[in-house]
């Protein structure tokens, strides 16, 4: 299916493994530019080798917790300038069980 991504620039917070992982992976393939975050830098830095490996397109990627609002903040910053603007941004948030 074409998107209309090719080019656009997309954020993916979350997005080393389950939903998160499989939307940065589904852009990636319709030709968007993907940068990702997550918490667990292991686990983010092989979520972005194998949607490179499987789409062969770049994936920036930055370790951090989307609680820390300067984290956030840097993040942004980073892919602007690397990527040159940001088109897409994609959340998730988990709400604690009760």
């Amino acid at each position: 299916m074409d998107l209309g991504l090719t080019g656009r620039v997309a954020i993916v917070a979350a997005a080393s493994k389950g939903l998160g992982r499989a939307v940065a992976e589904e852009l990636a393939r319709e030709g968007a530019q993907v940068a990702i975050c997550a918490r667990t830098a292991q686990t983010l830095e092989d979520t972005a080798a194998s949607i490179e490996k499987s789409t062969g397109r770049e994936v920036f990627r930055r370790a951090l917790d989307v609680a820390d609002s300067k984290a956030v903040t840097d993040f942004v910053t980073a892919v602007e300038t690397r990527l040159g603007r940001i088109d897409i941004c994609v959340n998730q948030f988990r709400r604690a069980s009760v």
